[in-house]
């Protein structure tokens, strides 16, 4: 294909008109498979894929490639189609602002990072957790402030090794599961030589789960170098304790947990609160009262349901509650981490200046063909 006809391509209206009717199609369809299979499943096949399977072989552009095709006919568009004149001021302005749009959501799919932090009242926080991903916790006994040291465990598998420098500590996985289920025994009941705090002997895969953040990961690994006495170490996301290694003197202790995410400030639950409709017991909103400490400062704020915290380039948002048996209230409040967040703002400002000046171009060069 000569360059000619590629740039005639990039900057057809009728490319991005294609585009956009997959866009729809493809939001559309995702939105009604997210109610059989779960919020995830849906932004995995649909929101997150280049090419989403039509009956399971067929491929049709998905979001990130339509979005990337967009990006580049917009871009080629003010390259090449657009003449660069001040009568067309406006239009290059409004093309320039979909184009920092399209930059910003790229930040947003590629670097915002989505957690989770819960408190109940007078508890304080300074992390965050994933509902969704898994890490390899490690550390040890010391006088000084506890250092952990983690690694993601997303694209860990088995017979993988695992150098930590830090502790001169290397591991070797035997198995790892995103999905599994944990046994005290072992089916066969034969003794295992397996160490957990928890005296769980066996891992049994199971099929992942449509909503992801209901799996339950587990490892079992050795640390090296072997010798007569080494012994695998497992490790189950739902067991709460943390499994201790004795090893050159030092008892090392290890976990597997849900990632966690160290914030620049620590939040403190001050009062939890719901307000029912009249003459019922249906929640109609509930808020946080939090303590927020940022190094020395130190100030009170209400997070409700439309009243989201902000700070740099972190959202939290009230996401959800819990009612224990005994009463006492949990708060749920969604970490989001976006660089990208200015993008919109900065993007819909230029779009509308460009409509103004483009509008405005317009009247005088009407006004001045009407006196000619």
């Amino acid at each position: 294909m000569k360059k000619h006809s590629i740039i005639k391509l990039l900057t057809s209206t009728r490319l991005t008109v294609i585009c956009l009717v997959l866009l729809i199609i493809v939001v559309i369809w995702g939105t009604v498979y997210q109610v059989e299979n779960g919020l995830y499943q849906a932004q995995q096949k649909f929101f997150y894929s280049w090419f989403v399977f039509l009956f399971g072989f067929f491929p049709i552009p998905g979001t990130v490639l339509i979005f990337w095709v967009l990006f580049l006919n917009v871009f080629s568009s003010i390259l090449f189609r657009i003449p660069f004149k001040f009568s067309n001021l406006g239009n290059i302005l409004i093309h320039v602002g979909i184009m920092i749009f399209f930059i910003g959501s790229f930040f947003t799919y590629y670097y915002s990072q989505e957690s989770v932090i819960s408190l109940k009242e007078e508890q304080e926080k300074n992390f965050s957790v994933s509902s969704l991903d898994w890490e390899l916790a490690i550390w040890h006994d010391q006088k000084e402030k506890k250092v952990v040291y983690a690694v993601d465990t997303n694209r860990l598998a088995s017979d993988d090794r695992i150098k930590f420098d830090q502790l001169d500590m290397e591991i070797q996985v035997h198995q790892y599961y995103k999905n599994c289920i944990a046994y005290v025994k072992t089916k066969n009941m034969d003794k295992v030589d397996i160490i957990n705090s928890s005296g769980i002997q066996q891992l049994e895969p199971k099929t992942e789960k449509r909503e992801h953040s209901k799996n339950m990961a587990g490892m079992v690994f050795s640390i090296l170098p072997f010798d007569k006495n080494s012994k695998q170490v497992l490790l189950y996301g739902a067991d709460k304790n943390s499994t201790p290694i004795l090893r050159g003197g030092k008892n090392y202790y290890f976990s597997l947990r849900k990632k966690r995410f160290i914030l620049p400030f620590s939040l403190r639950l001050i009062d939890f609160k719901r307000t029912f409709h009249p003459g019922s017991n249906i929640v109609r909103s509930y808020d946080s009262k939090v303590e927020v400490r940022i190094k020395e400062l130190v100030r009170e704020v209400i997070i409700s349901m439309n009243k989201p915290l902000r700070y740099k380039n972190f959202t939290l948002y009230q996401s959800s509650y819990f009612i224990a048996d005994d009463g006492t209230e949990y708060t749920f409040l969604a970490v989001v981490k976006n660089f990208g967040k200015l993008f919109p703002y900065i993007s819909s400002i230029i779009i509308f200046m460009g409509l103004c000046i483009h509008f405005l171009l317009r009247l005088i060069k009407k006004k001045k063909n009407l006196r000619e």
